[in-house]
């Protein structure tokens, strides 16, 4: 008998925290009908993978919707750790299925029928749950194309390792994030054939008028460049991070409001969308844009990040008359901000940036 252990995860691009689901009993199927009874578990928020030795516990790793570079030697699956992981996919779910195989082994086939299952179950499945559907902005408002790979290479926690793959279909209704599946055999005792196979898949993005991968590839990988340009362009960002640790409240502010107006216009291009240019409230122009492009309201994703923003850009349309302050139309009187002030509007720009890259 062999013991398996199948693991997938799904990430979300904004915080979520559900209650844990333990299912006891639960059976997989391969399509020759190979089933696979085990026990299996759901954890949501940012459970981290645990490795073998002690205190090597890490996020899980996942791809971006481009390919990865061939030209450089491969270090193992740290290469591919993105710096800015928990700002851009801050929570994910982590499903975990323990499993007894009798007599021989899982060939490679029924190994990437399970894998295939698994990944039903980490995607669609868990969004049939009540406090996912909810969710409405962690699914594709537009068809597009991600990019995927099979790897059966693993490191010390299982995450998989980086691999050539290819661009797939993403249709409209699938969750957005990046995730992966993983199969591995666990307490071997004497058996010599080590199993590890894993199914791994980047975020989403829409294509315009999409038909298919081939007749489509030259559009595929101009939009992955481009997103991999914009992904690495947050100057804008970092420099209100860096007057924010110096104490300066209005250069935090004028670059973190500059972070946010590069963001959508870069997205009201690649959305084929105009530039909001008449004279309405900061956060309905963002609310326009999102409108105009098919994608959800961030009003109804976090409006107090919204509101916000609003004063983000009150704040800094005022620096023109020598002080930085913003019309608070609750309180019905002017705000003059400080460095408390500049912190939560570098939170809110940061926040947005990134997850509007989710709609990508």
């Amino acid at each position: 008998m062999q013991s398996f252990k199948l693991r997938g995860v799904q990430f979300f691009s904004r915080r979520f925290s559900g209650e844990d689901h333990v299912v006891p009993k639960v059976s997989l199927t391969t399509k020759e009908g190979r089933k696979l009874d085990g026990c299996l578990k759901i954890e949501f928020g940012a459970p981290l993978l645990v490795g073998a030795a002690p205190n090597t516990k890490v996020r899980p790793n996942y791809a971006h919707p481009w390919e990865p570079h061939d030209d450089r030697p491969s270090i193992g699956a740290v290469q591919w750790i993105d710096p800015y992981a928990e700002l851009r996919w801050p929570s994910y779910s982590l499903v975990t299925f323990h499993a007894d195989v009798e007599g021989t082994g899982l060939d490679t086939a029924a190994q990437c029928d399970i894998l295939q299952r698994m990944r039903t179950m980490v995607c669609l499945d868990i969004f049939d749950l009540p406090q996912l559907k909810a969710l409405t902005d962690q699914v594709l408002s537009q068809d597009g194309y991600r990019y995927g790979y099979w790897t059966p290479d693993l490191d010390f926690v299982r995450n998989p390792v980086a691999a050539p793959g290819k661009y797939d279909n993403a249709d409209r209704g699938e969750p957005i994030g990046p995730g992966h599946t993983s199969l591995f055999a666990v307490g071997l005792g004497e058996i010599i054939d080590v199993y590890s196979l894993a199914l791994v898949w980047s975020q989403a993005f829409s294509l315009p008028n999409r038909t298919n991968a081939q007749a489509d590839q030259v559009a595929i990988r101009k939009r992955a460049q481009e997103l991999k340009r914009h992904y690495n362009s947050k100057d804008e960002l970092s420099r209100a991070e860096a007057d924010l640790r110096e104490g300066d409240v209005k250069g935090c502010i004028r670059s973190a409001a500059s972070a946010i107006d590069a963001a959508l216009r870069f997205y009201c291009a690649e959305w084929h969308v105009p530039f909001p240019t008449a004279s309405v409230p900061f956060d309905q122009k963002i609310e326009r844009i999102l409108h105009e492009a098919g994608r959800p309201s961030y009003r109804g994703v976090d409006a107090a990040v919204l509101h916000d923003l609003l004063h983000l850009y009150r704040a800094r349309n005022a620096m023109h008359e020598g002080d930085c302050f913003y019309r608070d139309d609750h309180l019905g009187t002017d705000v003059y901000c400080d460095i408390t002030h500049a912190r939560v509007f570098f939170s809110a720009a940061q926040t947005f940036t990134y997850w509007i890259d989710s709609q990508a």
